[in-house]
């Protein structure tokens, strides 16, 4: 595949001091903070013309972006270990990125397992919304996006959350603007 790139393009410039930082990452440890930063690396690199590793579109934290200020805290807690997961065009890709960088959540865009989105929870209850509705995002990675937000609902109050879980006994995930869940069974967590 021509990416349009001469060879002396690659080797001058940007690109070179691309390849070095590729080759430091490379040799890092595998601790876990290591494995973290190499992954995040890897996921800048690809934005910034031909890389090593193509077909890396970013980590989902850094391919969405909540509509309001007051949806980061919910959003977050909703995204949870999804959030550092690395979005890539396909399995072989992250098949590939594993090998390079060692352990890491990644989630091919032609494999991944999102579930469609209940429309009975767009406008369920005053209040409360879909997650995936308050986060802006690329038409290319939705179902990444579907997949790490799910159904899960922001609510606007702990009383909203109470509502929809325990009294209309729905089997979703309410977060509250301030990050506590309310789950049917009577569970919270928060703090």
């Amino acid at each position: 595949m021509s990416t349009g790139v001469s060879s002396k393009q690659v080797s001058t410039g940007p690109n070179r001091s691309r390849r070095q930082s590729l080759k430091r990452l490379s040799q890092a440890s595998n601790e876990p903070s290591q494995v973290r930063l190499r992954l995040h690396a890897l996921a800048l690199h690809s934005f910034n013309g031909p890389s090593a590793y193509i077909g890396v579109t970013g980590r989902v934290v850094d391919l969405c972006k909540p509509t309001q200020r007051k949806y980061e805290t919910a959003v977050s807690v909703i995204m949870g270990r999804n959030i550092d997961a690395v979005v890539v065009d396909e399995e072989k890709t992250a098949i590939e990125c594993i090998e390079r960088a060692g352990q890491a959540t990644l989630l091919p865009l032609d494999t991944i397992s999102a579930k469609p989105v209940n429309d009975k929870f767009r406008s369920f209850a005053k209040g409360a919304r879909l997650a995936v509705n308050v986060i802006q995002y690329e038409p290319g990675v939705e179902r990444a996006m579907n997949h790490a937000c799910g159904n899960a609902l922001v609510c606007d109050t702990m009383e909203v959350a109470k509502y929809t879980c325990w009294e209309k006994g729905q089997e979703v995930e309410a977060v509250t603007l301030e990050g506590t869940i309310i789950h049917k069974g009577g569970l919270m967590t928060g703090g």
